[in-house]
């Protein structure tokens, strides 16, 4: 019976070894046996699949809507071929290819609450397909229906920003995103959403003169237990990023061309190299955020009615949950802000935020500069034209989320370990390779117990952490050549055991 096992303990070596070396190329995508399945996946995935995806996505989105909105609320897709297909909350569909069809969608899927006295209308959740390539088509819903993008099992409202009517996404309140293409959208939400700990935002005052370092933890204010402004001398500012090394860092100055002004005390105005300042910050993994001020002055500094200097809202804005909540903070102070998102560059990508609307809004010319300096300064506040988040790229941050070892990227830790992992399936053929490199100790050779055992450690260790892995592939190979054999040889070696009893 034991011999019966050679083909089972076959097979399953080489199921095994088909399995882990999609592990042994590092990350599961970059191995053939990876791109052959994925390849297969895609061939079978047609169109339609995906976009019934995304709208079963959009529906799952409707509980999350108010009570009293879900009755009137569908999910809403525009079909290559021009048909609308609508999904209320208990999944039931309709399909609207004319208009006299697209005038029943209410009637049919939504709750009798639509034709009460309110005049409740429809609330639609949209695919993020249907609103980034057919935008024009949106004139054909119903009338009055309020518009919703739905993305990642989240709605957001859809409005036109008032300056160009770009076509936007509602995130907060008083913070819009410009909606440009899918990678563009899914990049911005994962910054926008990504939960951010108050510990981690450290907001910074240009200060010459003033530490020449940051402390790697926010200084604490010792009565009301808040974190408090970090002072630094400007000349030491790049060099001290290594501390801040996975935080969000906040400048405030007046950006001009590729130099952040910052006001001195004495009333004079020194720059910045931003280009060396973004370099510097994603270097070390450093969430950069730039107020561009009207007027220079910093955060924790006095002014000359001896008031405080504040960046207004940015308070509240550091204990928010999420970025699009800090931005929103601000924004209750500048005004409406629309956010549009540059597409990533070296595991860097960048987030703009403008003010629109009824904000404050800087003037270019040099009345509107003045008179931006004589609200900071009489009223203490830095008033800001926008601000700038350059950040680690969302790839990069899953890379680093992998990571066990913080500073060895992780397909280099995941192929690692697949080659450990592939190593034991041929440990016998290895370790008689690494006899013969390595002869086993001699206790004779060794005066004392300790000496012997620290030599036999040192052996193992380096079989197991170097050699193991380097052979892995080779010593696979053989033990699955040897077992091959014994499977093919199996039924004359029990024939001759057979006789030879």
């Amino acid at each position: 019976m034991m011999r019966l096992r050679q083909p089972v303990r076959l097979v399953a070596l080489l199921l095994v070894a088909l399995c882990l070396a999609g592990v042994a190329g590092g990350r599961a995508d970059a191995s053939w046996l990876t791109r052959l399945v994925k390849d297969a996946g895609e061939a079978g995935t047609s169109a339609a699949r995906k976009s019934a995806s995304a709208l079963d996505d959009a529906t799952g989105a409707i509980i999350k809507l108010p009570e009293a909105a879900r009755g009137t609320a569908l999910a809403a897709h525009l079909a290559d071929v021009g048909h609308w297909t609508f999904v209320n909350g208990k999944g039931e569909r309709f399909t609207a290819a004319t208009p006299a069809e697209m005038k029943r969608v209410a009637e049919v899927l939504a709750t009798p609450a639509t034709n009460d006295p309110a005049g409740r209308k429809l609330t639609l959740l949209m695919t993020p397909s249907t609103v980034l390539s057919r935008a024009d088509t949106l004139k054909d819903l119903p009338d009055g229906a309020s518009l919703r993008i739905a993305v990642n099992g989240e709605s957001y409202p859809l409005s036109r920003l008032a300056k160009d009517g770009t076509l936007a996404a509602d995130l907060r309140p008083g913070v819009s995103l410009k909606l440009t293409d899918r990678a563009a959208l899914d990049e911005a939400l994962v910054h926008l959403t990504r939960p951010m700990r108050r510990a981690d935002v450290r907001v910074i005052a240009l200060a010459p003169g003033g530490p020449g370092g940051l402390t790697r933890l926010p200084r604490i204010d010792p009565a009301t237990r808040e974190a408090v402004t970090d002072r630094i001398d400007p000349a030491h500012l790049v060099q001290e990023f290594d501390s801040l090394s996975g935080q969000t860092a906040v400048l405030t100055g007046r950006v001009t061309g590729d130099a952040l002004a910052f006001r001195r005390p004495i009333g004079t105005e020194g720059t910045l190299d931003l280009a060396a300042l973004r370099q510097a910050a994603a270097r070390h993994d450093v969430s950069l955020v730039i107020l561009d001020a009207a007027a220079p002055r910093q955060p924790g500094t006095r002014n000359w009615l001896w008031q405080r200097v504040a960046v207004p809202g940015l308070d509240g804005a550091v204990a928010q949950a999420t970025l699009a909540d800090f931005l929103s903070a601000l924004a209750a102070k500048a005004g409406h802000l629309a956010v549009e998102v540059s597409p990533a560059t070296g595991h860097r990508v960048t987030l703009r935020a403008r003010p629109v609307g009824d904000g404050f809004v800087v003037a270019p010319d040099t009345v509107g500069r003045a008179l931006a300096e004589i609200v900071s300064e009489v009223a203490g506040d830095v008033v800001f034209k926008g601000l700038e988040i350059a950040a680690t790229s969302a790839e990069r941050q899953r890379e680093l989320r992998l990571r066990l070892v913080p500073f060895v990227p992780s397909d280099a830790q995941f192929a690692y370990i697949g080659l450990l992992v592939i190593g034991l399936m041929g440990l016998p053929v290895a370790l008689s390779w690494w006899r013969r490199l390595w002869p086993p100790e001699d206790r004779a050779d060794y005066p004392s117990a300790p000496g012997f055992f620290a030599a036999r450690l040192v052996r193992l260790t380096l079989f197991t952490l170097l050699f193991l892995p380097l052979a892995a592939v080779p010593a696979a190979i053989a033990a699955f050549v040897l077992n091959a054999w014994r499977w093919i040889t199996w039924p004359w070696r029990l024939l001759r055991g057979a006789r030879g009893s």
